[in-house]
């Protein structure tokens, strides 16, 4: 039967686990170094010699040419990605063939690991759950498990991510009702998933979704991103083509980390200082008060939460009359402002909880008749 497999195969970071002889759950680490967090990046050296994960994203950092990351959100788009490799011709590929070589690379690390531990009969890959955005089309769902197939993984099977997240959590004792309605808000870095779910005892019903691809962690960064460059620019009258100057490039990147610090640092303060460490050395004071922040970042969270009450309607008219619970997960859903905010303006608690190893849980499951 081989080793059952989760793939929670995201835009950003890609994580691989199996459960062992003992029962326990493993996280696949891949590459020289063992991360168990993959980044979802391909470096191409050439047409047929490319890399994945951490190596491949410091590769593009230095040649963004000749990589490539975020194909999981294009794949079902009929566009190609225009590639131009270290050596050889540039090439056009599409997100589905890319996930497809992406994939392959996993597949081939993976199978010598489980051989190692199960033996070569019993270390087969087996059954593969591989999870997607909730929102995820017929069309993306299909060219996902063809990807799959073709990267040499046999029995394939595609299920939700706001779905598997909650009945990973069920087992961990998140939801204690076995007839509860739960709405589970899944914030990546650059998607945003939402799914109203009914569970009867170990049966999972997905009634309502809705979404936005494009909306993530990253919309609330970069806003604080552009304030800070603006700042910046104020402060020292710059004046030359931010997009194309590398005091712009090397700017921004630390203008970044400051972001993420502001974000982290504002759930229980009314007023925060950072600074932006400037390409001189120099420390650049960035102050933000509260209502500045809330202002600043209005817009995306309007925005979700009208993609909640959209899909709160959704399942009041399929006769869902109320919701036993909210539920926050994914990489952004951490992030203490926006979980802050976006409570305040549902006037909801929001429950958090860890979803990296979720994934796995399908293959021990059949909750979903998988």
């Amino acid at each position: 039967m081989g080793v059952a497999i989760g793939i929670d195969l995201g835009t950003d970071n890609t994580v691989v686990s199996y459960v062992d002889k003992r029962g326990r759950l493993v996280r696949f680490r891949y590459g020289e170094f063992r991360y168990d967090k993959i980044p979802s990046v391909i470096y191409f050296e050439s047409r047929s010699e490319y890399f994945i994960g951490r190596q491949a994203q410091n590769l593009s950092m230095i040649n963004p040419a000749a990589g490539v990351k975020n194909f999981k959100t294009h794949i079902g788009d009929p566009e190609k990605y225009s590639i131009t490799p270290e050596e050889g011709e540039p090439f056009l590929l599409r997100s589905r063939e890319i996930t497809k070589l992406f994939l392959h690379k996993i597949v081939n690390s993976l199978s010598e690991e489980l051989i190692k531990k199960f033996g070569a009969i019993d270390g087969t890959i087996g059954q593969t759950i591989i999870t997607v955005p909730g929102n995820f089309s017929s069309t993306q769902k299909g060219e996902t498990r063809r990807a799959a197939r073709d990267a040499g993984l046999d029995i394939v099977k595609i299920a939700a991510e706001p779905t598997a997240a909650l009945i990973a959590y069920s087992n961990d004792g998140v939801i204690e009702k076995n007839d509860a309605v739960i709405l589970v808000c899944k914030i990546d870095v650059r998607s945003f998933d939402v799914s109203i779910i009914r569970r009867d005892g170990n049966m999972f019903e997905e009634i309502a979704r809705g979404g936005d691809k494009r909306l993530g962690g990253n919309v609330f960064t970069d806003k604080l991103v552009e304030y800070i460059l603006e700042q910046v620019n104020d402060e020292y009258d710059l004046s030359m083509p931010f997009d194309e100057d590398i005091f712009y490039v090397l700017l921004r990147s630390t203008a970044e980390n400051t972001a993420e610090n502001i974000l982290c640092e504002f759930i229980d303060e009314d007023f925060v200082t950072e600074y932006v460490i400037l390409n001189d050395g120099k420390l650049f004071e960035i102050e933000f008060a509260r209502q500045e922040l809330d202002e600043l970042l209005i817009d995306p969270i309007n925005k979700m939460t009208d993609i909640i009450n959209q899909t709160l309607e959704q399942a009041r008219d399929r006769g869902i009359k109320s919701v036993d619970k909210f539920v926050s997960v994914g990489e952004s859903a951490f992030i203490p402002t926006i979980a802050e905010m976006l409570s305040r303006k549902l006037n909801r608690t929001l429950h958090y909880a860890d979803d990296e190893t979720y994934a796995v849980i399908f293959p021990r499951r059949r909750s979903l008749g998988l």
